[in-house]
């Protein structure tokens, strides 16, 4: 049995029978006794059940600071989720003490959240919205305004990533004739043909489409992935959810009114985890906030677990309403427009967002084929 600082992995981190992270699991004790001996830090046991590609433990620091220390490999996904966390310090990021790449592997230092409990889980599914679509705006930034030139030219654009993903379900719905369940008792059936074809090519077209300034992107923006903290001033709170905070003004004015790539780390047991992430700074964009609902009021919320992109802010709403597969299978057109409408983004645009990735998550969520199918009866294209 391999174990880490004297503990025992956690159990996703021994799922993955992929060769290269395998390989690296093997190197993963010395790599972090190494960087706790580099960094003067302590780990306690790593957080359950952990995540795939990523050994993340609360460690104390030399002078009695509560961390938490991520050991991750380094994916092709996962390559940039350090720049991106030290560009969104002020905007709702976990605070990044150090970060560094060696070799294979990604080094995070950030403060430890408290109480650390994912919003997956919390409050009702329209407050998630508002929460979601609040940080959402924060994140929304061009790169140029919060990193250095040489690192804002590494993000990778989003085309790239649909273009990967875009062949990847081909060759998987050719297989599979695009089969998929409506519900776990109902048989088996298929996806038209003519709307594999038409959603994989819209997956494909929708980055190039968007003409104005591209902006940061999380790309894995859901529940898993955003923890409560304690009411300190700066982060993100469900009282910005109607739209205020800093935003790309090409975005356009707020109004009033989702697979198998983007796994999360899984459920974070309750306890500190990540600590705040600084103000937002003040600025034009930071406009007085509407009142909350009485489940938000007082919540703040931080990021973790990235994975950057550069483009179309519509794409970045996509992995929240796929974390809610109820409601998305349910009411997809609906669920859309409502997180359109929070996020001050095109409606019609989100919608035909939705359509093209649950083609390409089709057979691997069945929300996602039962959504497209209903997207598709409404006349979206």
């Amino acid at each position: 049995m391999i174990t880490v600082a004297g503990h025992p992995l956690p159990p996703r981190l021994l799922e993955s029978d992929d060769p290269a992270l395998v390989a690296w699991r093997a190197k993963l004790p010395g790599r972090v006794e190494k960087v706790l001996d580099q960094w003067e830090l302590t780990a306690s046991a790593p957080f359950t059940p952990g995540g795939s590609s990523a050994w993340v433990a609360p460690v104390t620091g030399a002078g009695g600071e509560q961390l938490v220390l991520k050991v991750a490999f380094a994916h092709d996904e996962a390559r940039d989720e350090a720049l991106g966390m030290r560009a969104w310090q002020d905007r709702g990021a976990a605070r990044v003490h150090r970060a560094e790449r060696d070799d294979s592997t990604t080094l995070l230092l950030m403060e430890r959240i408290a109480p650390g409990t994912p919003l997956a889980g919390q409050l009702t599914g329209p407050e998630r919205d508002e929460v979601l679509a609040a940080l959402a705006r924060q994140l929304w930034v061009p790169p140029a305004d919060v990193l250095p030139p040489a690192d804002a030219a590494r993000l990778r654009p989003l085309a790239d990533m649909c273009a990967q993903w875009a062949d990847e379900a081909e060759t998987r719905l050719a297989r599979t004739g695009g089969a998929y369940r409506s519900g776990a008792q109902a048989p088996t059936t298929s996806l038209p043909p003519e709307l594999i074809a038409h959603g994989l090519a819209l997956f494909r077209r929708l980055p190039h489409e968007w003409t104005r300034e591209p902006v940061l992107l999380a790309t894995d923006l859901h529940g898993e992935n955003v923890l409560a903290r304690t009411a300190l001033t700066g982060a993100c709170t469900g009282s910005t959810a109607r739209g205020t905070g800093p935003r790309d003004p090409s975005i356009g004015a707020p109004k009033r009114v989702a697979g198998p790539h983007h796994a999360s780390a899984g459920p974070v047991p309750a306890g500190p985890h990540h600590a705040s992430a600084g103000p937002v700074p003040a600025g034009p964009h930071n406009t007085s906030a509407a009142p909350a609902p009485a489940g938000l009021r007082g919540m703040r919320w931080a990021l973790i677990d990235p994975k950057p992109y550069v483009g179309d802010p519509h794409y970045d709403l996509l992995q929240h309403m796929f974390n809610e597969p109820e409601r998305l299978a349910t009411d997809p057109a609906g669920l859309a427009e409502r997180l359109a409408t929070l996020a001050g983004l095109d409606a019609d645009r989100l919608r035909r967002w939705l359509l093209a990735r649950c083609v390409q998550e089709a057979g691997v969520l069945d929300a996602a084929a039962t959504a497209a199918q209903r997207l598709w009866a409404d006349g979206v294209r």
